[in-house]
């Protein structure tokens, strides 16, 4: 296939030629210009008719006054004409075929010498409308061009003294002036660029003058060049499709943009509506890379959050989302802009789609909506009005993905994020208060990762405070403070053993829940927390109605876990996941409550539940150490109500090989060790077993080093501690072992002195006046009735305080026997009036819960079906205490009760001085 022939070219000049055969020179390269493809060619030509006219007009301006005026109006056009067409080639990006590499000086050159050629040339002639719509092109150019950099300088944070800025109003009369007189005289159909022009000019004096007639006019100038474009009913094949690349399309871009510029988008009219739908068109055809997407974009964005009053509707999120990933993508990365729209674009992926209906985070929406956060943080100024909003964005957005994914999301990057936005955000913003709602949630994350100290645990409890001034409007805000406040309250009981903690924990638990949502995953986790608490408050005070609420309560959340109506709730799978470890915990309160009421069927069941639940975990889980220590601690106590001397075996074997496999720094490993050292004691007594009590004793002095003092678990290790030396003492009567057991007890009870009376209280009463009873030295037997009365006096408090008649019966009965103790301790001692007080304070006892008429609280529990955090108990706020120790006879008393408590480790966790772990903010 052979190549075009290229175009003929005029031929070369004779030596010495005129300005006349110049220009006629100057003329046919013009011709050959336009007829050249390739811009090097073009270029060529075009620089030989420039040269050529510079030559003619040098030769003319050399005649002087001998000039013929007309040949020296049609150089000066031509030359004008030129330089235009240079000068319109440069800007279109071919400046280097050309070698015009100064286009606005070029257009400084062209504008006089076209202006020239309008005033001089005569107006019929056909050179005259074509220098006029020459010159209005240049002089609109230069009108746009000023004003585009009156637009940069006023992003600029600091431009330049010297800069002059701003467009002159005369280059746009002039302009218009120029079309109005040559647009209507042109002998041939104006090219759609001149009238794109034409029009674009109109909507700048409408944008100066906001007169109608020109706005008519620009109109219907910018909408006759679309319609010839695009033919009415014309739509793009799909979304960007389409061809962009010939000079058309280029010009309905143009016509298109000024359009839209000129109805404005924004208004609340049927041209604002025609620009949106023109703006959208544009979204849809032009290609991914067109610069006029970044107008289009940066529109849409401001259309659909105004269409929404500020919330973009689940319609356009599409289109929304579409348009900020174009500013974040083609915006340059050096402008400040482009870390804004990376920002508006996480912000708007981190939000939930609601027209995807109800489901959980993370969605990849989510997960990518925190490295555009990241990423913009990194580049925002840090005035930057958006950097507050995307430090309150992305610290929220980890709270929420850390509950899904704990190892892929660090709560120390949400804290510093949730930190920031609450420094920079005003104390008057009305986001404030769920700001330090969202703080005080990754603090006490923070502190339930083992980073925590009184102090830090008061911080948080400032910052709810300060949150519930001026509370939120969010839905769930008042549920989720309350749930935060408990969290806090628990983490504050676990360090200063404070009953009024634990009480207001409870209180606040419950008021989650009853402001919670029924479809709502927190209603469940609230109530698996008020279990938990209540179960810690059993374990310090005794009541043994706490322990039935707590079992109830745990029961409705395996109900919903297990049950067919998992679909009613957002997010249960964050509950779901560790249904073993709940149904562990319900277990666990079931065999409590079948050995409080000498329930052997009871406790064979809950044994029985226990075995079949340890088979279902598999080895290797995590949590199965906690289970086979658990199914041992179960089959011992079991063995002393019914069981086979073969479950006592299996049950110690269990513990101990739990204890020798659990980590050294496992959480629940101080927990462990306590009840195996317990369980160890009970079996080493009768006979009496040395190596039995050794071991005990090593592992009771390795829970001791691993606990603080004055911890509920430091305090049973103690007491355990002195159980033991007593224990030893009736053994071997060796003065030590009676001296260290004085020592202990005592040590114990006066770290407890500034406490309310309980069980705990009243055990080591019992424990220190036996040991000083049985030691029998100087001053020892009056002590010892005198603690035994004391004893007996906390005892009664404590009983006063049960709110149940079947429990402060229970321990009434186990009182007076105790008070029968005493009583012939102080008859053998001559102490008539103290043997007198112990045996009215053992019958008082007795007395009182005998003739309790009814147990309210349980039969408005019995009417309900089920019981809810309803009732005032559950909230109470006294302390009702007692110990397993208190309910067997004969060595059982030496038990030290669970630190720990049931092994509910969904969504929240108790002792080892953890807490309930915060909802989800979902």
């Amino acid at each position: 296939m052979t190549a075009p022939t290229a175009a003929a070219g005029p031929p070369d000049l004779a030596p010495g030629a005129g300005p006349a055969e110049l220009l006629d020179h100057a003329e046919q390269l013009l011709e050959l210009h336009d007829a050249q493809d390739r811009p090097e060619e073009a270029g060529v030509s075009w620089r030989s008719s420039r040269d050529a006219l510079l030559r003619a007009d040098g030769l003319l301006v050399g005649q002087g006054g001998a000039v013929d005026p007309a040949e020296l109006a049609r150089c000066r056009f031509l030359l004008g004409l030129t330089l235009s067409v240079g000068y319109w080639q440069a800007v279109g990006g071919n400046a280097d075929a050309y070698e015009v590499h100064d286009p606005p000086q070029t257009r400084e050159t062209a504008i006089p010498l076209l202006a020239e050629a309008r005033a001089t040339l005569h107006p019929d002639d056909p050179e005259y409308a074509t220098a006029c719509v020459r010159v209005g092109l240049l002089l609109h150019s230069r009108y746009e061009d000023a004003r585009a950099a009156e637009d940069d300088a006023a992003t600029e944070p600091s431009p330049p003294a010297d800069r002059v800025t701003g467009p002159d109003a005369s280059d746009l009369v002039e302009a218009l002036a120029a079309f109005d007189d040559g647009v209507p005289r042109l002998d041939e159909e104006p090219h759609p660029g001149l009238i794109v022009a034409y029009g674009c000019a109109l909507a700048d004096r409408y944008d100066l003058d906001a007169d109608p007639e020109d706005m008519r006019r620009a109109r219907a100038a910018l909408e006759s060049v679309l319609d010839g474009l695009r033919p009415v009913g014309w739509v793009p094949a799909e979304d960007g499709a389409g061809s962009w690349a010939d000079e058309a399309d280029d010009l309905e871009t143009e016509a298109r943009v000024r359009l839209i510029r000129l109805l404005d988008p924004a208004a609340d009219t049927a041209d604002g509506a025609s620009a949106v739908a023109h703006l959208e068109l544009l979204a849809a055809t032009l290609p991914h890379e067109h610069h006029a997407r970044i107008f289009a974009a940066a529109h849409l964005v401001d259309v659909y959050r105004e269409r929404g009053d500020g919330r973009v509707s689940p319609a356009d999120r599409p289109a929304y989302l579409a348009s900020l990933r174009d500013l974040s993508r083609l915006v340059d990365p050096q402008s400040p802009y482009r870390a804004q729209a990376t920002a508006m674009l996480g912000a708007a992926l981190a939000e939930r789609d609601e027209s995807a209906g109800p489901g959980s985070l993370p969605t990849p929406e989510n997960e990518q909506a925190v490295g555009l956060l990241r990423e913009a943080l990194d580049d925002l100024a840090e005035d930057d009005g958006l950097r507050p909003t995307s430090h309150a964005l992305l610290g929220c957005l980890l709270n929420s993905l850390r509950e899904h994914h704990p190892a892929r999301y660090d709560n120390d990057e949400a804290l510093h994020h949730l930190e920031r936005a609450v420094e920079l955000i005003p104390a008057d913003d009305p986001m404030r208060s769920d700001l330090l709602n969202q703080l005080a949630h990754a603090r006490i994350v923070r502190s339930d990762q083992g980073h925590v100290d009184l102090e830090g645990v008061d911080r948080t409890i400032a910052l709810l405070n300060e949150s519930m001034r001026v509370p939120s409007q969010t839905p769930g805000f008042g549920s989720q403070s309350h749930g935060a406040y408990a969290a806090a309250l628990s983490q504050r009981h676990a360090l200063s053993h404070s009953s009024d903690d634990l009480d207001e924990a409870i209180r606040h638990l419950t008021a989650a829940y009853r402001q919670t949502a029924v479809d709502d995953v927190n209603r469940i986790v609230y109530l698996q927390n008020l279990s938990i608490s209540l179960y810690q408050r059993y374990q310090e005070g005794g009541d043994l109605q706490d322990l039935q609420t707590a079992a109830r309560y745990i029961q409705e959340v395996n109900a919903v876990v297990a049950g067919g109506d998992r679909a009613g709730f957002a997010d249960l799978h964050l509950v779901g996941q560790d249904l073993p470890y709940l149904e562990h915990g319900l277990v666990q309160m079931q065999f409590m409550l079948a050995s409080a009421s000498r329930s052997r069927s009871g406790m064979a069941a809950a044994v029985e539940a226990m075995r079949r639940l340890q088979t279902s975990v598999p080895e290797d889980d995590p949590g199965r150490l906690e289970l086979d220590a658990d199914l041992g601690l179960m089959l011992l106590l079991y063995s002393f109500f019914g069981g086979t001397p073969r479950d006592r075996v299996d049950g110690l074997a269990l513990m101990a090989e739990s204890v020798e496999a659990m980590p050294g720094q496992h959480p629940q490993r101080p927990r462990l060790l306590l009840r195996t050292s317990a369980a160890l004691l009970m079996t080493s007594f009768a006979p009496y077993n040395k190596r039995g009590v050794e071991a005990a004793e090593k592992l009771v002095r390795e829970t001791l080093a691993a606990v603080e003092p004055d911890s509920p678990e430091g305090l049973r290790a103690t007491t355990l501690h002195a159980v033991l030396c007593h224990a030893r003492f009736a053994h071997g009567r060796a003065p030590a072992d009676a001296d260290r057991a004085v020592e202990l007890a005592r040590a114990a009870r006066e770290r407890i002195a500034d406490r309310p009376p309980s069980p705990l209280a009243t055990l080591l009463a019992q424990v220190l006046s036996d040991v000083l009873r049985a030691r029998s030295g100087p001053g020892d037997d009056e002590a010892a009735r005198r603690t035994g009365v004391a004893g007996l006096r906390e005892a009664a408090t404590v009983v006063l305080l049960q709110a149940s008649a079947e429990p402060a019966l229970q321990m009434a009965r186990t009182a007076s026997e105790r008070a029968l103790t005493i009583a012939r301790w102080c008859l053998a001692d001559g102490d008539l009036p103290g043997a007198v007080e112990a045996l009215e304070l053992g019958r008082g006892q007795v007395l009182h819960a005998s003739t309790t008429t009814s147990d309210v609280p349980a039969c408005c529990g019995r009417r309900a079906g089920r019981i809810w955090p309803r009732s005032g108990r559950a909230a109470a706020g006294h302390r009702r205490r007692t110990t397993w120790g208190a309910c067997w006879p004969g060595p059982a008393r030496c038990w030290a009760p669970s630190t720990r408590g049931p092994s509910c480790r969904s969504r929240t966790t108790c002792g080892s001085g953890r807490s309930p772990r915060s909802p989800s903010r979902g």
